[in-house]
């Protein structure tokens, strides 16, 4: 009896200090310290349809970011959620210069945190659970104002609502699975949020600060970027800012890291991929790039450099033309 007793109070010694070290070798422990936020003026893209996704064909991304793993950064909302599932990602960062789209993103992990099945977390978005959910966002962010609460989570509970009818309909032409649809992946998402390695923040892709900060603490960390998402934000600059150059260069990325954008523009040569239709009435194109490539041509590159310009080098994938790459050259 005393053996056995022994052995249960050694075992579970060795399981205290192995966790104790594990808290203290988390890479990701301090995080929060180190990010810095940007301040955020109103934007024409602080509207509910920016809390969701209109990307239907994420499913052509998949066989690039499937178990990638390594650190997530992505700009935008619940098709970060997808991606980063897939990729089994350790740590992921999300950002976007709109209030709505970081309110939406916070709620989500807050959902995350307290949803043990996809199903319940789902249920949070119905009208009936909608004091509760204040309560808990509430509990979970005690500097926000509940009637601003109230508001905003209404407004992202629709949209939430609607894409998840018309992602049904595109389900039953392009099945694919995701997070709020399959149990694994979303329990990779509420593992993240419970080791609190799933980050939401406010910055610009031309900002100042905050992409920077982020930087230095990977670097500082040793921890590399594998996947950067930026959706088709740069099909709003006329080219690549300065600001932009450093924030993509200074990220510290793995050697073989990809960069994840849409295009909407130049449909006459990078088709919109079949499918598009069920979440927009514009579609999209889809590009896959080496992300130390596309550091090496921002910091090369001449001074009006832009995503037309460097798209010039895409090789498609599909027949359909819907997908490219830019790889690094042989």
């Amino acid at each position: 009896m005393h053996y056995v007793l022994l052995l249960f109070l050694t075992s579970l010694l060795v399981y205290c200090s192995r966790h104790d070290e594990a808290k203290r070798v988390d890479p990701y422990s301090d995080a929060q310290n180190f990010l810095v936020e940007e301040e955020l003026g109103p934007t024409r893209w602080d509207a509910g349809d920016t809390t969701i996704t209109n990307e239907a064909r994420l499913d052509l991304y998949f066989p690039y970011v499937q178990n990638k793993r390594g650190v997530y950064v992505g700009v935008g909302s619940i098709q970060n959620f997808i991606l980063a599932s897939w990729a089994s990602a350790e740590a992921v960062f999300l950002f976007d210069f709109t209030k709505i789209v970081v309110f939406a993103d916070r709620v989500h992990v807050a959902f995350f945190k307290n949803a043990l099945t996809k199903e319940e977390y789902l249920s949070f978005f119905t009208k009936p659970k909608e004091e509760e959910v204040v309560r808990l966002l509430k509990k979970e962010y005690p500097a926000w104002d509940e009637a601003s609460i109230q508001s905003n989570f209404r407004l992202v509970a629709q949209y939430f609502r609607d894409y998840l009818a018309k992602f049904q309909k595109l389900q039953q032409n392009y099945p694919y699975g995701v997070y709020f649809t399959v149990d694994e992946q979303y329990l990779r998402l509420r593992t993240l949020a419970l080791q609190n390695r799933l980050f939401v923040f406010s910055a610009d892709l031309r900002g100042e600060k905050a992409l920077l900060a982020l930087a230095n603490f990977l670097k500082q960390k040793s921890r590399f970027v594998s996947l950067l998402y930026l959706s088709n934000a740069e099909e709003y600059f006329p080219n690549y800012s300065p600001s932009f150059r450093r924030n993509i260069s200074e990220l510290p990325v793995e050697k073989n890291a990809l960069l994840l954008r849409s295009l909407a523009v130049q449909k006459h040569h990078y088709n919109w991929a079949p499918g598009s239709e069920f979440l927009t009435q514009v579609g999209f194109h889809y590009n896959v790039m080496s992300l130390p490539y596309f550091q090496a041509q921002l910091q090369q590159g001449s001074q009006d450099l832009s995503l037309k310009k460097l798209m010039v080098q895409a090789t498609f994938v599909t027949k359909d033309k819907s997908l490219s790459e830019i790889l690094l050259p042989q």
